[in-house]
């Protein structure tokens, strides 16, 4: 029974990882396919949620069901995204970009605040996951390693845009 139960404290199972939030957003988008929903789903899920299929923050010690459940909502939240822009034809749009950093910091002050009260490690904005990653390589001072998480979250959304701009300038569309 062991690979079913386990015991984990309380204050470590608060959604408060951003793909948590992602597959809140996500899940709006798909059943209201309103466009701000949509846009940050799309940024959200795929900038953040593509890195975690990556580079898996999954304890291997875990539940066998926590490990496909893990790989089932961060796969499902991608898809998701990819389902909007694929099927419904949603797509993002300049003014998507002021938007989506204005709710990321939102998400970056509850996950700060949720550590603070808790000592857990949401967001990884405490320190990088137990398992290999990108966020070895940030500096290891908490204020420089939060500024560069969320630095390097603003350029993968502006990576993301990109090709959007990209259309829209070769169609003569001024955003």
């Amino acid at each position: 029974m062991k690979w079913l139960v386990e015991r984990q404290a309380l204050a470590g199972m608060l959604p408060m990882h951003l793909c948590d939030w992602a597959l809140v957003v996500v899940a709006v988008a798909l059943w209201k396919q309103a466009p701000r929903w949509f846009e940050v789903a799309y940024f959200w899920g795929l900038a953040g949620t593509i890195q975690g299929l990556l580079t898996p923050a999954i304890d291997p010690a875990l539940a066998l069901w926590r490990h496909i459940a893990f790989f089932a909502v961060h796969a499902g939240i991608v898809v998701g995204v990819l389902f909007l822009v694929f099927a419904k034809g949603m797509r993002p749009v300049a003014a998507s970009l002021p938007r989506v950093l204005f709710w990321s910091e939102m998400y970056l002050i509850a996950a700060l605040t949720a550590n603070a009260l808790t000592g857990q490690n949401y967001g990884f904005l405490a320190h990088p996951p137990i398992t290999p990653s990108l966020l070895d390589y940030f500096p290891q001072a908490h204020w420089l390693y939060v500024a560069t998480v969320n630095g390097v979250a603003l350029l993968a959304f502006a990576i993301l845009y990109l090709p959007w701009l990209i259309v829209d300038r070769r169609r003569g569309v001024h955003t």
